[in-house]
């Protein structure tokens, strides 16, 4: 019998985030290529606009491709161990932060998998799911990204909106990331930050 320990979600929704920094080009092409949503994004650009953010994103791929990693992309096709439609992109920050993100209706595994053939550190991954499930990063470098990252939301917010994401229990309404936020026993002082 064989037992998994590593990410399973059975979740209705799942995604990760990746700092770019930390992948090679060659990861970033293979991650890039799976996205499945390019023709509906461009669409609802036409139709609605491209939203008013200070983040930019984009699915072009300029970076060089890895035909081994194809390889093990089609073999899991052929093995039938892809089960979900990634909307996957490379998001920029306007104050410099890169990372890779990718969404899907449903999850059952096959993108860590893939990750984990082609050589992405799992340390590096942060995976969400719909029930505000978060697998955290233990790499020191991507936790210093996450945590910068969130900073510079948190100091974008306006006070209406921290006090909406406050009341309405939403993730980046106190000044400390996730990865920051103190045990348990100090919630109370760390909601009043």
């Amino acid at each position: 019998m064989k037992i998994r320990t590593n990410f399973v979600s059975n979740s209705s929704s799942s995604s990760f985030a990746i700092p770019s920094k930390l992948l090679t080009d060659e990861q970033k092409e293979m991650l890039l290529s799976l996205d499945n949503w390019k023709k509906e994004r461009a669409e609802l650009h036409a139709h609605f606009g491209k939203p008013n953010t200070k983040i930019t994103i984009t699915s072009e791929n300029n970076y060089p491709r890895s035909k081994e990693y194809h390889k093990i992309y089609q073999k899991m096709l052929c093995d039938n161990q892809v089960h979900d439609s990634w909307m996957i992109d490379e998001r920029r920050h306007y104050e410099g932060l890169y990372w890779i993100g990718g969404v899907t209706s449903m999850d059952n595994g096959s993108m860590n998998i893939l990750m984990e053939k082609i050589d992405i550190d799992p340390s590096i991954v942060e995976w969400s799911n719909d029930y505000d499930e978060i697998t955290k990063v233990t790499n020191p470098e991507a936790i210093e990204f996450f945590i910068a990252l969130h900073k510079i939301n948190f100091n974008n917010l306006t006070e209406e909106d921290r006090q909406f994401n406050k009341d309405c229990d939403l993730p980046g309404f106190s000044k400390l990331s996730i990865y920051e936020k103190p045990e348990e026993s100090e919630t109370e002082e760390w909601y009043n930050l």
